[in-house]
């Protein structure tokens, strides 16, 4: 979502998400449990793969409602 931390801080629609926090990803089911044992408040780099190139983008970690 365009409001969403994510998107604010460089995250686009079509982006792969490779690795986060220095930790590659094995699955969705992964990036779900390193997201939920992340500090509330902490800034995490984010690896992502757009339009073929490998790119990191820094995502500050918020609360949902």
């Amino acid at each position: 979502l365009r409001d969403s931390a994510a998107y604010q801080a460089g995250l686009r629609p079509g982006d792969v998400i490779v690795s986060f926090n220095g930790t590659t990803l094995i699955d969705g089911g992964h990036l779900s449990r390193l997201i939920q044992d992340a500090r509330i408040g902490a800034v995490v780099p984010v690896g992502v793969i757009r339009e073929g190139r490998r790119i990191e983008v820094r995502i500050p970690v918020e609360r949902t409602n």
